[in-house]
């Protein structure tokens, strides 16, 4: 969950669409305390799933008024991401590996599967899923895993990078934003699942979230008191181009 707001704020200008036409059409719903530390969910129906550092924790959303707690499954670490892929529920693992739980009945999960990782990633973990492919990725590592056969994800192969990890996912390339300072824009074909390559590096020192939208790659630059967003073409997708790039404070004032 480490996509900040502020790209959020940039799709709005990239739909044409001032924060003030945003805002009419948005209005608050409700909260609730969970009395506990979420730190990532995915909604499937009327259930939040939801990693919770201590693993999987489920509620009943259907009631916007009265959500409550319907199961909670522990995990062997630290749960610290999940993904959604139909009746399977793949919770990452902070220190450890990758729990799958079958969801089919949501008020009673089980663990299915539990995959050790050896060298172990290391604190947060983010997740993507593409068609039956799972993409994970956190501090150090990089790992592709095939969910041919949902109950027991297979890894396909580990990448190990300097630093800090963020990715996007566009066809056959994946786009990360590596290191700690400076940092490395890097391209990745993904084509050969068990060999990916990174074919191309931009140097960026302070890039730290990215996302895609259609052809572009829009990236957030967080350093000391300069938060801006850049944008570059896709269109050669293995040669990333600077667009332009604009500080968060000019996007807000409009």
């Amino acid at each position: 969950m480490r996509k900040t707001i502020l790209i959020a704020t940039v799709l709005l200008a990239l739909n044409s669409l001032s924060i003030a036409q945003f805002g009419k059409n948005v209005h608050f719903v409700g909260n609730y305390l969970a009395g506990r530390n979420i730190v990532d969910l995915a909604v499937q129906g009327n259930y939040a799933y939801c990693a919770d550092g201590y693993g999987l924790s489920v509620w009943n959303i259907e009631d916007q008024d009265d959500r409550f707690e319907v199961a909670r499954r522990p995990t062997p670490g630290g749960a610290a991401c999940i993904g959604i892929r139909d009746e399977r529920a793949y919770i990452t693992d902070s220190r450890r590996g990758l729990a799958t739980f079958d969801i089919s009945d949501p008020e009673n999960p089980r663990l299915i599967d539990y995959l050790d990782f050896n060298p172990v990633a290391l604190y947060e973990h983010e997740i993507i899923i593409v068609d039956d492919v799972l993409f994970m990725w956190g501090a150090y590592y990089v790992r592709i895993l095939s969910l041919e056969d949902p109950d027991q994800p297979e890894l396909l192969s580990t990448t190990r990078l300097p630093g800090e990890i963020d990715c996007a996912i566009r066809g056959q390339y994946a786009y990360l934003s590596i290191g700690n300072y400076p940092r490395t824009l890097a391209v990745m074909d993904i084509s050969d699942l068990e060999q990916p390559e990174i074919i191309a590096r931009l140097e960026e020192p302070h890039l730290s979230s990215i996302m895609i939208r259609d052809s572009l790659l829009i990236a957030c630059e967080s350093y000391v008191d300069n938060d801006s967003l850049y944008i570059y073409s896709l269109a050669d997708p293995e040669q990333p181009s600077f667009i332009s790039g604009v500080p968060i404070d000019e996007i807000q004032d409009h």
